[in-house]
């Protein structure tokens, strides 16, 4: 029986979230990720944390649930604990330290400056305080509800895990090693006490002002009756605790990492009785949050939010999905639909997600996984050895067991009749008919195998525990071992050519560049753990699914991007030429990449250092997209005191660009201050803030004064240079050893200082110091001219430089004329324009190429175009014979990149009307992205060809004098619109034409564009 499940019936989970995020959860909902804690301000309004920055609130007392957007959503971090003060104020506490905090009720959630310590939990104290607690013995206390702390001392180095308040007046934290601390006065002085074993705490709760429970690691549940100044095992153990909670004298919760394992106690923890949530048991409970002795939320993996509200006798799982089986196969049959297969499922979509056609009660023994062929032909496959076939999207099956018996682990499909498979036990088969019957194929081990990879119907790879990859090339008739440097499990393989190769696994990334016969260790992908999927949609656009991120690479393998927010728990990826990925994974999690900006932030600190009170210090940071569309700014603002953004261009950015952003400290007292800057932006995936520190110092006890306060050049014309000085004064006393004039710091490349040996500088003495700018590109620029000398305040002085560099750059799309008729003519105006930083200065005009001499313009002399300014140039056609005529209008002028520039003209002749010419308008071909393409950034631009019926095309790449330099696609294609990536690496710097031609029985059509390619 199919069903039919609807995403739309979740609208008050979608509407908070992100609408055009890069990672769209469509299963479960609001979201799969893992839970860690939950509060509520009233029997209505709560909200629940977890990883990934998630944020969930309720309004309804925890009856729906919808996500909710922060600064923090986007990264890797995860949420430990969530606590208000009052209805308005609340704070949330991550695992790497940072917090945020609403002051409206939740509405909005603001990031707070980092303080000196990791404060990782926070929890609420009797009298309204709150106290954090962290790694390396962090402990601090607020009363103004986090917005500042009181460290305490406590003379530990290890993690403080938990803490409680049997009183008012009394604080209880638990600690590694087996330590305990309690403070009877507000936190001013602690005690230690030892537990009966040295393993670590993990959690703590009191029943009363004496008597109270703590978990030891890793299943030892102890007691004090004292206040936490001694501790005794209760002899009650259960594998992996986690979490005691008391919500009165009698009732009291246990949380096990065991799947399932809850726990509860009505008699003061005297006995304690299993509590059954699910059946069967899958979940694993990380936290429950009890209102009272009836009512609780229990919280854990892949979304997990059960409540009850008769004490645990039974509950109710929040949240909607359209399955909750553990799902292991996914196929994208386009950016639209795929198909999704688990543990007794198999489930189609045709619309992003957001409906879903399928079942979780398919029948057949083993059903595990699968793969899809179209949207009817599916092949399920099973933990026995069972290929299931499908003809008609699921109706029906008929089954192939093979003689192995193991696990299938993954099929592949080379063209629509030729698969692979592989599997436990040595498991090898393949298929010539789309899966209708199966010819089993032996390597002549028994190895577990877990991934496949195949280029043809005769020759593929498998990969397996302890490293082994074997090879055939005559269909399996015979395999051969291939040596590779790692014995730990591999996990997945993938080639994309018969020589070059990937194989991913437990803490290993190989590659081969000569069809396995060596395999070398890939260094470049950082944060690697597990392996799990590889899938390239060509040579050069390649995904890697880790344990719980995504790393990608846009060129073959060079570098690598990671993208952190996927799920903890996946378990299968595929991709889509355009770079949709669809993944799956346990607890029915599915999820949904569509291509967009990522910003990664470097480096992740700025320290500013010592910095007098009547000066202000400028650093850079650099900002990177290392996504696949364009970074769009908003603002970028600063938290903390005497902090200030001071400049940095706020345009897009282009993909694998990067740009730098200067932020200044500009102390307004004396000592240490934290803060953060954060770049907003159109970003949904990456890190958008960095830290700042500074310290500040008594104003007026630098000997040095100097002058202007900013060394300012202005603008300047790229190929230019500049000078100028800045004086220098000692106004101390004592004479000086200045050691050194050095640029450092922003963009210190662009500025270069004269030098001198070192030299005693007398008391009162001025001085100049020449600094010369002599910009490499465009843009505005910062650094620092530093000396070193023995001021024994200020021994470095720092003196702020800055100037921009601008140049003209000429434009120009040229001009279509389309179809003409012969002995006729036709008048369009083409625009050229200045896109550059400066005014450009043409000097000359030519009409040039294969037919000039049926079209004419009007010359427009020496003229000057205003930055971003244009100019309308008359250009007439007038064809002579039929067919494709081009030519070009060549501009000189002092644009550094295209001093000549071609602008291209096209036009047909036709005897026919010229209102119906012979091929009507059906395709358009937009400007490529980015334009220009930088080789330095790997020469990657994309082309966008929209076809109003399918057809065959051409796109093709010419220099100016017509040469083909290089056939970016030929084939035919669908109707719509068609991303085609395009590779210019190793092309010389300059103009290109792009030509996409449409062919058809009628003739062709063509249309053009320009593409500049430099080397920066």
């Amino acid at each position: 029986m199919m069903k039919r499940f609807s995403a739309f019936l979740f609208i008050a989970f979608l509407m908070a979230g992100p609408l055009q995020a890069q990672w769209q959860w469509l299963n479960p909902l609001p979201e799969g990720n893992e839970f860690f804690d939950a509060t509520f301000i009233d029997g209505s309004t709560g909200w629940i944390i977890g990883g990934n920055g998630s944020l969930l609130k309720t309004t309804d007392g925890g009856l729906t649930w919808t996500s909710q957007d922060n600064i923090l959503r986007t990264t890797p971090f995860l949420g430990l604990s969530v606590t208000f003060t009052d209805a308005f104020n609340g704070l949330i506490s991550m695992n790497n330290g940072l917090m945020l905090r609403t002051s409206d009720g939740g509405a909005t959630w603001d990031l707070l400056p980092r303080t000196a310590m990791v404060l990782q939990k926070v929890r609420q104290a009797p009298d309204g305080s709150l106290w954090g607690i962290g790694s390396l013995g962090a402990i601090a206390r607020s009363t103004d509800g986090g917005l500042t702390w009181t460290p305490f001392s406590t003379g530990l180095t290890t993690v403080i895990f938990d803490i409680a308040f049997p009183d008012a007046s009394t604080a209880v934290a638990v600690c590694g090693g087996g330590i305990s601390i309690r403070s009877t006065d507000s936190g001013q002085t602690w005690t230690q006490s030892s537990a009966p074993i040295a393993t670590d705490f993990a959690s703590v709760s009191f029943r009363s002002a004496t008597d109270g429970f703590a978990i030891q690691r890793p299943k030892s549940l102890l007691r004090t009756t004292d206040g936490g100044q001694s501790w005794s095992d209760t002899l009650f153990t259960v594998n992996e605790l986690l979490q005691v909670r008391f919500v009165d004298e009698q009732t009291g919760w246990l949380v096990s990492n065991s799947p399932g394992s809850v726990y509860k106690t009505t008699n003061g923890g005297q006995s304690w009785n299993f509590v059954a949530v699910e059946q069967p048991r899958r979940y694993t409970f990380y936290a429950i949050y009890p209102s009272d002795a009836d009512n609780a939320i229990l919280l854990g993996t892949g979304g997990a939010i059960f409540a009850t509200s008769d004490g645990g006798q039974s509950w109710t799982q929040r949240g909607d999905a359209f399955t909750r089986q553990h799902l292991h196969g996914v196929t994208a049959l386009s950016d639209s639909s795929a198909w999704v297969f688990g543990v007794k499922s198999a489930w189609y979509t045709e619309d992003r997600g957001a409906t879903w056609l399928g079942s979780d009660t398919i029948s057949l023994p083993g059903f595990r996984s699968g793969y899809a062929l179209s949207e009817t032909r599916l092949i399920g496959t099973g933990t026995q050895g069972q290929v299931m076939l499908s003809t008609d999207a699921g109706q029906s099956w008929s089954t192939q067991v093979l003689s192995a018996q193991g696990q299938v682990e993954e099929i592949v499909f080379v063209d629509d009749l030729n698969g692979w498979l592989t599997g436990a036990h040595g498991m090898l088969a393949r298929t010539t008919d789309a899966g209708a019957t199966w010819i089993e194929l032996d390597a002549g081990v028994n190895h577990d195998f877990n991934g496949i990879a195949a280029v043809s119907a005769t020759e593929a790879w498998t990969a397996g525990d302890g490293g082994v990859i074997y090879h055939t090339t005559d269909g399996g008739q015979n395999w051969s071992e291939q040596t590779t440097p790692i014995t730990t499990h591999l996990q997945s393989i993938e080639f994309v050519s018969a020589t070059e190769g990937w194989a991913g696994g437990q803490l290993a990334l190989l590659r081969t560049t000569d069809g396995g016969a060596t395999w070398t260790e890939e260094k470049g992908l950082a944060g690697l753990d597990v392996i799990y999927d590889i899938n390239f949609t060509d040579p050069q656009h390649g995904y890697f699914m880790l344990s719980r991120a995504v790393a990608r690479t846009n060129d073959g393998g060079s570098t690598f991007y990671r993208t952190d927010y996927p799920s903890l728990g996946l378990q299968d990826l595929d991709a889509t030429a355009s770079g949709m990925l669809w993944l799956a994974g346990r607890f029915g999690v599915m999820q949904h990449y569509t291509p967009a900006a990522a910003v990664v932030l470097q480096p992740g600190l700025l320290d500013f250092g010592d910095v007098s009170v009547d000066k202000q210090h400028e650093l850079s940071f650099t900002v990177f997209n290392r996504g696949e569309i364009d970074l769009v700014f908003s603002n970028v603002a600063t938290v903390g005191q005497g902090f200030i953004f001071v400049s940095g261009d706020l345009s897009p950015l282009a993909p694998g660009s990067s740009r730098e952003i200067t932020i200044a400290f500009a102390p307004k007292d004396t000592g240490t201050v934290f803060g953060t800057a954060t770049v907003f932006s159109n970003a949904e995936l990456g890190i958008p803030f960095i830290d700042l520190r500074g310290n500040g110092v008594p104003r007026g006890t630098s000997a040095f004064i100097h002058a202007p306060d900013t060394l300012d050049f202005g603008t300047l014309l790229l190929g230019n240079f500049d000078s100028k000085y800045v004086w220098l004064k000692n106004r101390g006393t004592q004479p000086l050893l200045i050691t050194r004039e050095v640029m450092q710091g922003g963009d210190s490349t662009m500025f270069q200082v004269t030098t001198e040996s070192t030299f005693f500088f007398s008391a009162g003495k001025e001085d100049s110091i020449q600094v010369t700018f002599a910009p490499l590109r465009p843009g505005s620029f910062s650094s620092h001219l530093l000396v070193h000398s023995n001021d024994p305040v200020e021994p470095l002085y720092r003196i702020p430089v800055r100037g921009a560099g601008i140049t003209p750059t000429v434009a120009s799309d040229g001009l279509n004329f389309s179809w003409v008729l012969l002995d006729s003519s036709k008048t369009l105006d083409m625009i050229v324009k200045n896109v550059g930083s400066a005014p450009l200065h043409i000097t000359g005009w030519v009409l040039a190429g294969v037919n000039a001499a049926e079209f004419s313009f009007v010359n427009q002399g020496p003229v000057t175009i205003e930055a971003g300014d244009s100019i309308a140039v008359p250009v007439t056609f007038s064809p002579i014979t039929e067919g494709l005529k081009s030519a070009e209008i060549r501009i000189t002028s002092d644009d550094l990149v295209n001093s000549l520039f071609a602008a291209p003209l096209r036009g047909n002749g036709t005897l026919t009307s010229a209102e119906t010419p012979p091929l009507a308008a059906a395709m358009s071909l937009a400007q490529n992205y980015p334009n220009p393409v930088s080789l330095q950034a790997g020469g990657q631009t994309t082309y966008r060809v929209t076809l109003s019926r399918e057809t065959d095309i051409a796109l093709v790449l010419y220099d100016q004098l017509g040469r083909e330099m290089r056939s970016l696609y030929r084939g035919r294609l669908s109707a719509g619109t068609h991303a085609l990536r395009a590779n210019l690496a190793a092309l010389p710097a300059g103009v290109y034409h792009a030509v996409l031609r449409m062919f058809a029985v009628s003739g062709e059509s063509e249309q053009t564009r320009i593409a500049t390619v430099i080397t920066d």
